[in-house]
């Protein structure tokens, strides 16, 4: 689990990096696409790694 923890992290920041660099009013239309697309991989990536979590959240609780 602290491996998916570390996985979900590292994620996370580079979602906070992209979405800071697509503020910058300076890029053009090809490289915010680019950071776009990226971005949408890592919400999807993040959400599995979320559901997974929920998951085993609700195996362990249900065995109690």
């Amino acid at each position: 689990m602290p491996e998916k923890k570390s996985e979900l992290k590292s994620q996370l920041d580079e979602l906070d990096e992209l979405v800071a660099k697509m503020g910058d009013s300076d890029l053009g239309l090809d490289e915010t696409l680019v950071l776009y697309n990226r971005a949408t991989e890592l919400i999807n990536s993040i959400e599995k790694l979320l559901n997974e979590t929920e998951e085993k959240i609700k195996e362990i609780v249900g065995k109690e």
